[in-house]
């Protein structure tokens, strides 16, 4: 039986297609250049070779006697298919795939926690003042307050006062007092005379009005003489009494005036006193004292 040897090797496989483009980038912030695709998956193992050359012709028996040409043999059957060639090399890297279109942007991110509260700041300026604000309604009437106490009784509205006179026809030496003889109306204790004495006592911490009206006349006749009658206080002359003119054709003047005295801490003297230079018939004296 013939013998057949392998055939040779299959020539190398072609060249595997180029491996798909690299997946694309994940979607993310504008995504970074996308990184090279991973090589291409090993291309699929080449078709089977072409049925090899047939086997190299065997040694030439020895020559055999030289026989008669026979009839061509038919031709041999084809030799076995020969072994599968050996897978061929891995292709060559195939092309970076394309930068992946940019991701979208991506959802935002959650609020992160509060910070902590920062320091104080320096206090600012002070401001300017605001515009006046306008008037505010007028509240409502409060309550009326609980009733006070009775305050203390007021003073009698009647104040004291004293009225005294002379009637009868009295002679009063130059610089004496003149004599007052009847009380004719009192009221009160701070003004305080004794009927047929010159002097009326006045309290302290008083004023008192003051009125006096005179008819008098003088005992010499001849030149013009003056006439004159002066309030007393505490011994020094007070003013407000008039002085009148005595002349020939009148036998007598009226005197009048009218004074306001206040006593102080200490209680006064009052009196009238003559102040004419020679002796003075009085035949009417009137004072009137008002305490106020």
């Amino acid at each position: 039986m013939r013998a057949y040897t392998t055939g040779a090797t299959g020539a190398t496989g072609a060249t595997g297609a180029t491996g798909a483009s690299g997946a694309t980038g994940a979607t993310g912030a504008s995504g970074a250049t996308g990184a090279t695709g991973a090589s291409g998956a090993t291309g699929a193992t080449g078709a089977t070779g072409a049925t090899g050359a047939s086997g190299a012709t065997g040694a030439t028996g020895a020559t055999g006697a030289t026989g008669a040409t026979g009839a061509t043999g038919a031709t041999g059957a084809s030799g076995a298919t020969g072994a599968t060639g050996a897978t061929g090399a891995t292709g060559a890297t195939g092309a970076t795939g394309a930068t992946g279109a940019t991701g979208a942007t991506g959802a935002t991110g959650a609020t992160g926690a509060k910070g902590a509260t920062g320091a104080t700041g320096a206090t600012g300026a002070t401001g300017a003042t605001g515009a006046k604000g306008a008037t505010g309604a007028t509240g409502a009437t409060g309550a009326t307050g609980a009733t006070g106490s009775t305050g203390p009784t007021g003073k009698d509205c009647e104040h004291d006062y004293l009225f005294a006179n002379s009637l009868e026809c009295i002679s009063v030496e130059a610089r004496e007092l003149v004599p007052l003889e009847n009380n004719v109306v009192k009221r009160g204790t701070s003004i305080q005379h004794t009927e047929g004495q010159p002097i009326i006592h006045l309290a302290a911490h008083k004023s008192y009005l003051i009125n006096c009206n005179i008819t008098a006349t003088i005992c010499s006749h001849g030149c013009s003489k003056d006439i004159a009658v002066k309030f007393l206080v505490d011994d020094r002359i007070y003013p407000g009494m008039s002085t009148e003119t005595m002349g020939c054709c009148k036998d007598y003047v009226t005197l009048a005036g009218t004074a306001i005295v206040q006593t102080g801490n200490h209680q006064k003297k009052l009196a009238l006193v003559n102040c004419t230079n020679e002796r003075v018939n009085f035949a009417d004296v009137n004072i009137t004292v008002l305490e106020f």
